[in-house]
């Protein structure tokens, strides 16, 4: 396993030496407890046990090196938890390389490899009590505080924590969903202007790669659901979620937004603003940078860019036709795509260079046409041409380059051009999901789903109540050979939108793959017939009496088949005719079939050629070799090159000494108001420098660094006569906290119970 610095390999007997003078480096295991101090005939011994649980796949037991240098780095292990049933996450790291991160950066590969390729449904990881930078790391990962134990015979406390979330989601530590805004206009019509700031302050958060924001479609599931914070948080699998309303009055607006922390539900930042419609791109900007600082606060270190949203256009009225076009546009039916069409053009009217306006119209077409409302034939060059004017004047929309994949894939053909855009698409905005699931989906047709996994996840995370990711999940699950799984999650997708196309063709393949040849045979009997396409259920009952050896039946319907095929609008039937040759082993049909389909420029023949239904074909040499051909670029994945400290190492030092100064000395965060930017300006720095240095050197986010110094003031001080007519209340606040809740939720994290129980032991 690799991370951005590192490389993780399985412990080797050649290994030995190098750990074994790590053990006895005197702080590395100054936290380990009875590994310390011990023999190197015991540490020995205690290695090839290790090695031996990972032959019989009951640990691992990993040694992590820098990629560079090959130098030892330390250890990384999931093993037997004592003698009970428990997994264990542990880790190592030798002296010289604290404060770095590189604990934070190795531990999820753990994780990760135990829920997703050792399939367990818990891990508990342990650290002892003082060595509270090894619980940050934990808590950062997920891990909530379970009990505390002692070691058998060894008298050293250590406290064990437990990951609750199901196997493969840990809970996502740098994360937000923006929740729909209240519209609180007099007027109802409004509506459209509060969904239309809340999606662009989505769009604007989504510009920030290492915070993963939840995309429209999930966010906005919630609309007008009065549920828990809790319930919501945990249905999107979110730490913090923001909550917002709008309020127009002519060309004056009024916006408000908290964030809450999803677990605990308390609201630990709010603010409002009062401004001129007239601002409107300028406002957006404001707001959501505020948004993120204050995010970044508590989720610890993202670089942020110095603005997230840019003025798309100087008038005022045709963003707002614009608003009102995308408004109409995602309600998804036929009438309001077309209201849609009008509102874009109201806008063009407006600003003819309005490449979102025109993007929007692009989309509205495109959907009447392939929905059958619009001659696709006279729409489709329509639609490529805004396309490309779009792009023109603005090459930097994510959704510009995502629908030029789908022409580039779906019109020519060309699987080459499909994923440079879709990779552009992704390079712009990895928040976005549907250049996440294009990349997947081109992955997949290429033969390679272990290129597609992480886009899939990824899509999962962003966009888990969607529909479309939904499907692109089991769609990974049936390419990957995974069909029980695959059909499984198609019953998921199926139970919520029985008319959903794609859905019923890939169950229709899975059913075949898992031998329920009959239920194959009169599956499109079974499924709401104004969406059953002639040519897919004749394809389909094909391929099922091949399976059930009813050749006569099979040969009638393999000659239809091609009988369509020959017709100009026959390329449905046509697709069908690669899986049968390829099932029956008619390897010259249908490498004749690739050729054809080469010549043409057929998007079937992309879909087509690495799905698991080519069957012995498939794999023949001889029909393998039109693979790169095919996929020139399917091989094309980017390699992560490491990130630049943001601070030079021989500066670190001394800053982090001016810093501690300024909370010791100077007693800053006594100050109610304090902020990562204000400190930052304290210290001369970037707030994007300030905040990595606290999470790197300190593994706390800014909130947590700052509020430790507030509960040990409240304790210095509550322990002070001179304060003893102060109420624990009041002494929160003379210590710098602004707020009860997170006054109690802090000092609960830090000392490990409430405030009144403290005071009531001293």
């Amino acid at each position: 396993m690799q991370t951005t610095r590192t490389t993780l390999q399985l412990l080797r007997e050649s290994d030995f030496p190098e750990i074994l003078a790590m053990f006895h480096e005197p702080e590395t295991f100054k936290y380990i407890g009875p590994l310390a101090h011990q023999s190197d005939d015991f540490y020995r011994d205690f290695l090839r046990t290790r090695m031996h649980w990972a032959t019989r796949q009951q640990g691992y037991y990993w040694v992590a090196r820098l990629q560079e240098s090959g130098e030892l780095l330390g250890c990384l292990n999931l093993t037997p938890f004592r003698d009970s049933e428990r997994i264990q996450l542990g880790f190592q790291i030798r002296r010289k390389f604290w404060g770095q991160g590189f604990a934070s950066e190795i531990a999820p590969k753990a994780v990760a490899y135990g829920f997703e390729e050792w399939g367990l449904e818990a891990i508990y990881g342990y650290y002892e009590t003082e060595h509270l930078a090894s619980g940050r790391i934990l808590e950062k990962l997920g891990f909530e505080p379970l009990e505390r134990i002692e070691l058998a015979d060894e008298g050293v406390a250590i406290e064990v924590v437990v990951l609750k979330k199901k196997p493969g989601s840990p809970s996502p530590q740098k994360s937000i969903a923006v929740l729909p805004f209240v519209n609180m206009s007099t007027n109802e019509e409004n509506e459209f202007f509060s969904d239309g700031i809340t999606e662009e302050i989505i769009n604007a958060l989504t510009r920030i790669p290492e915070l993963r924001v939840t995309s429209r479609t999930s966010s906005f599931y919630f609309k007008n659901k009065n549920l828990p914070i809790r319930e919501i948080g945990e249905k999107l699998n979110v730490s913090l979620l923001l909550e917002g309303s709008v309020r127009l009055a002519g060309r004056m607006m009024r916006i408000t937004a908290q964030l809450i922390h999803a677990a605990e539900d308390f609201h630990f930042w709010s603010d409002t603003w009062d401004r001129s419609t007239d601002n409107i791109f300028e406002v957006q900007d404001e707001v959501s940078l505020l948004i993120a600082e204050k995010s970044r606060e508590f989720l610890g270190h993202f670089e942020i860019q110095d603005h997230l949203v840019s003025r798309q256009t100087a008038s005022l009225d045709t963003y707002s036709w614009y608003l009102k076009g995308r408004y109409h546009f995602r309600k998804w039916n036929p009438e309001d795509a077309r209201k849609a069409v009008e509102c874009y053009d109201q806008a063009l009217a407006q600003d003819p260079q309005h490449a979102e306006s025109i993007l929007g119209k692009a989309d509205a077409l495109s959907f009447l046409a392939t929905t059958g409302n619009l001659p696709a034939e006279e729409y489709m060059p329509h639609y490529e041409n805004l396309i490309r004017e779009a792009l023109d004047i603005n090459p930097h929309l994510p959704e510009g380059y995502y629908q030029l994949s789908h022409l580039h894939y779906f019109i020519y053909g060309n699987f080459a051009d499909s994923l440079k855009a879709a990779q552009r698409s992704f390079e712009l905005n990895q928040n976005y999901p549907e250049a996440n699931q294009q990349m997947a989906f081109l992955y997949l047709c290429a033969g390679r789903p272990d290129l597609a996994r992480p886009y899939i996840e990824r899509s999962s995370e962003i966009d888990p109540l969607s529909q479309e990711a939904l499907f692109f999940k089991a769609y990974y699950l049936y390419r990957s050979g995974h069909f029980p799984e695959a059909l499984e999650v198609l019953n998921q997708s199926l139970a919520d939108n029985p008319y959903n196309v794609p859905s019923h063709s890939v169950k229709a393949y899975c059913l075949l793959k898992l031998g329920q040849y009959e239920e194959a045979l009169h599956y499109f009997d079974q499924i709401p017939q104004e969406i059953v396409v002639e040519e897919d259920k004749l394809g389909i009952q094909t391929l099922a009496y091949h399976f059930l050896q009813e050749n006569e039946k099979a040969d009638e319907l393999i000659r239809d088949l091609e009988k369509r095929a020959r017709k100009p609008e026959g390329f449905r039937a046509n697709s069908f005719l690669l899986f049968i040759y390829g099932l029956r082993n008619e390897k010259e049909k249908a490498l004749a079939w690739v050729e054809q389909e080469m010549q043409k420029g057929s998007s079937f023949l992309l879909l087509h050629y690495s799905d698991p239904l080519t069957g012995e074909v498939g794999k023949d040499p001889d029909y393998l070799q039109y693979q790169n051909r095919i996929f020139a670029l399917a091989e094309q994945a980017k390699s992560q090159t490491a990130k630049k400290a943001l601070i030079p190492s021989e500066e670190v030092d001394a800053l982090l000494n001016k810093l501690y100064e300024l909370m010791e000395k100077d007693e800053l965060f006594l100050d109610l108001n304090l902020s990562l930017k204000s400190l930052a300006e304290k210290l001369r720095l970037h707030p994007n420098q300030l905040s990595w240095l606290i999470n790197e050197k300190t593994s706390q986010n800014f909130n947590q660094f700052v509020n430790s110094y507030r509960v040990k003031a409240f304790q210095e001080k509550a322990l002070d006569p001179q304060h003893a007519h102060l109420s624990i209340l009041g002494l929160a606040f003379e210590s710098g906290f602004n707020s009860k809740t997170v006054f109690n939720t802090y000092f609960k994290k830090e000392v490990g119970m409430t405030p009144k129980a403290w005071m009531d032991r001293k």
